[in-house]
C-alpha cells in the first residue's frame, strides 16, 4: 500500500471514529437502540392482528425491516447533510472532500453492525432457527452499505448546491417507508406491485435478509448478483457525480 493510500485510510478511519463517537456519546448508543424498539413496539402493537397469517414469523420480520430500513434512512440523511454540516472543515482545510461523507455513512454502519450483533442475539428468542444461510447477512450488510455510500455522496453534492433536496429526500424516506416491506411482506402485495418491488433494492436487501434469518434461505445467486452489481453501480455513480462537483463544493456551500 501506498504512503498515500495509507494517508487517505488513516484519515477515514479517524474521522469514522470521531463521527461515531460524537454520536454515540454516554448514552448515545442506548438512544440509537430506542429509537427502533419504540417503533418496533408501535408496529407490532398496531399491525400483529393484521398478519396473523405470518404466525410467528412476524416479530422477527418486523424486527429486520425496521432495522434494515432504518439503516438505509439514517445513513442517507446523515451522509446526505454531513458536507452541509461540517462545512468549515471543507473550506478550511484541504482533504479529500468525500472523506466527509464517507465518515459519515460509516459511522452508522458501525452503529448498524452493533444493531445486527443484538437483533442475531433475539432472533432466536423470537422464533428463528440458527442456519447456515445466516453467514450471508455481512454480504448484505456490505451491499447495502455500499448502495447507502453511493447515494449519500450523490446527495451531498445536490444538496450543497440546492438545499431544498434534503426535504425532498426526507419526504421520499418517509413514503418509502410505506413502500417498502418494513413492516409486511412481499407476499402481501398483489402481483403487479411485487413486481415493481423487485427494482427496490432496499426491499430486495430486507427480503433477502428475512429469507436467511427466518426461513434459513439463501437468496439465489443471480439475484443476489444483480442486487450487488447495482450497489457497485451506486456506489462507483455516487463516486463519479460528487468528484464531479467537488472543485465547486466551496462555491456550492457559500452562496
Amino acid at each position: 500500500m501506498s504512503p498515500k493510500s495509507r494517508l487517505y485510510l488513516d484519515r477515514l478511519s479517524q474521522m469514522t471514529l470521531c463521527d461515531w463517537k460524537l454520536r454515540e456519546r454516554p448514552s448515545g448508543f442506548l438512544w440509537t437502540i430506542l429509537n427502533p424498539l419504540a417503533t418496533y413496539a408501535v408496529l407490532y402493537g398496531v399491525f400483529s392482528r393484521w398478519f396473523q397469517g405470518s404466525g410467528n414469523r412476524y416479530p422477527c420480520l418486523l424486527l429486520i425491516g425496521i432495522l434494515q430500513y432504518g439503516f438505509f434512512s439514517t445513513a442517507t440523511s446523515q451522509g446526505m447533510t454531513s458536507v452541509l454540516r461540517r462545512q468549515n472543515l471543507i473550506l478550511n482545510f484541504l482533504l479529500p472532500k468525500e472523506l466527509v461523507v464517507l465518515s459519515a455513512c460509516l459511522g452508522i454502519a458501525l452503529s448498524h453492525a452493533l444493531e445486527l450483533s443484538l437483533m442475531l442475539a433475539v432472533l432466536p428468542w423470537l422464533g428463528a432457527r440458527l442456519s447456515a444461510a445466516w453467514a450471508l447477512l455481512p454480504l448484505l450488510f456490505a451491499i447495502e452499505t455500499a448502495l447507502v455510500v453511493g447515494l449519500s455522496l450523490a446527495l451531498a453534492a445536490a444538496a450543497a448546491r440546492r438545499r431544498s433536496v434534503v426535504r425532498a429526500w426526507n419526504l421520499a424516506l418517509h413514503l418509502g417507508f410505506f413502500a417498502t416491506p418494513v413492516f409486511y411482506s412481499l407476499d402481501r402485495m398483489s402481483p403487479e406491485r411485487r413486481a415493481l418491488a423487485q427494482f427496490n433494492p432496499v426491499a430486495q436487501i430486507i427480503e433477502m435478509s428475512r429469507g436467511c434469518l427466518i426461513a434459513g434461505t439463501a437468496p439465489g445467486a443471480v439475484p443476489l448478483a444483480c442486487l450487488a452489481a447495482f450497489a457497485a453501480l451506486a456506489l462507483a455513480g455516487g463516486y463519479a457525480l460528487f468528484n464531479a462537483r467537488a472543485a465547486a463544493l466551496a462555491d456550492d456551500l457559500l452562496s
